[in-house]
């Protein structure tokens, strides 16, 4: 399963960001075999609206299955 982690940095020992939409990197881990990459946010992280639609937009592209974040908006 791919899982990803809104982070404050692109490493694998980042906190874990608690704004979804608005975190610097989303970490792309895979549960079964242990890899994992980092895809910056920084388009989404500045934008003017519409954060968490377009980074729930990105994560859903990389094939992401669940999330690991402490804040989602509301929308």
């Amino acid at each position: 399963m791919k899982v990803v982690v809104s982070a404050q940095r692109d490493r694998m020992d980042s906190l874990v960001d608690p704004c979804f939409g608005r975190a610097p990197w989303f970490l792309i881990v895979d549960t079964e075999t242990g890899d994992w990459e980092a895809h910056d946010n920084a388009d989404n992280a500045s934008a003017r609206g519409r954060a968490g639609v377009r980074a729930g937009d990105a994560v859903t592209s990389y094939g992401a299955e669940a999330v690991i974040t402490v804040n989602i908006g509301p929308h």
